[in-house]
C-alpha cells in the first residue's frame, strides 16, 4: 500500500481571531509561561557560557579591560558564534524572568518591549552599588544590543548603529548574569507557586 504523500493543512487551533487573541493574552499574563520560556533559554545559554569561558581563559591574547588586542574576536568564528548567541539567549532569558515577575505583580503592566534595564529594575534588580552599578548598566546595554540586532543580524539599522564592541564578551559578565538569573529565577518561582495555589483554590 502506497503512502499518501499529500500533506493536509492542520486545522486551526482557534475558531476566530478573538479566541486566539484572548489565548495569547492569557499566556503573556502567566508567570509560569514566562518561567518555562526562561528555562528553555537558560538550558542552552548556560552551556554556551561554559564553553565561552573556557575558550576565553585558554586564549590570553585578549585583554578584556582595555581592548588593546581583539585578535580572537576577529579571527575565531567559533568564539564569535558562541559570544553572540550566549548574549542573545542570556538577554532573552533575563527578559523572560523579569517579565514573569512583573506580570505576577502588575498584570496590566506593559512588558512588550526590549528595555532590559527598566525591566530588570522593575523586577527588583538593584543597580545602585557604586562599585558595580556602572558596569551592570553597561552590561544591560550590551545584552539589549544583542537582543535587538547583534545576536541575530550582521549589522544594525543605520539609525541604531552602535560600537560593535558592545556585543563582545567581557570577563565579569558571566558572574553578573548568573547573579541576576539566580535572583530573578528564585523570585519568579515564588510567584509561580502563588499562581498555582490560586488555580487549585479556584478549581476546588
Amino acid at each position: 500500500m502506497r503512502a499518501n504523500k499529500t500533506l493536509k493543512p492542520l486545522p486551526p487551533l482557534f475558531s476566530d481571531n478573538h479566541d486566539y487573541s484572548k489565548h495569547v493574552k492569557q499566556i503573556l499574563r502567566s508567570p509560569y509561561a514566562w518561567l518555562d520560556s526562561a528555562e528553555s533559554l537558560l538550558y542552552v545559554s548556560q552551556s554556551l557560557g561554559r564553553q565561552l569561558e573556557k575558550m576565553y581563559k585558554e586564549n590570553k591574547k585578549v585583554n578584556s579591560e582595555t581592548w588593546k588586542n581583539i585578535d580572537l574576536h576577529k579571527r575565531d568564528k567559533k568564539f564569535i558564534a558562541l559570544n553572540k548567541t550566549y548574549y542573545l539567549l542570556s538577554g532573552l532569558a533575563l527578559e523572560s524572568l523579569s517579565k514573569g515577575i512583573i506580570v505576577a505583580r502588575e498584570p496590566e503592566y506593559d512588558i512588550l518591549n526590549h528595555g532590559l534595564k527598566d525591566l530588570l529594575i522593575k523586577a527588583g534588580i538593584d543597580f545602585s552599588d557604586k562599585k558595580t552599578g556602572a558596569w551592570e548598566k553597561q552590561l544591560c546595554e550590551r545584552l539589549k544590543i544583542n537582543i535587538v540586532w547583534s545576536g541575530r543580524y550582521p549589522a544594525p539599522k543605520p539609525k541604531s548603529a552602535t560600537d560593535i564592541r558592545y556585543g563582545m564578551y567581557l570577563e565579569p559578565d558571566l558572574s553578573l548574569i548568573k547573579k541576576w538569573v539566580n535572583s530573578l529565577r528564585k523570585n519568579l518561582i515564588i510567584e509561580v507557586e502563588k499562581e498555582m495555589k490560586l488555580r487549585r483554590r479556584n478549581q476546588a
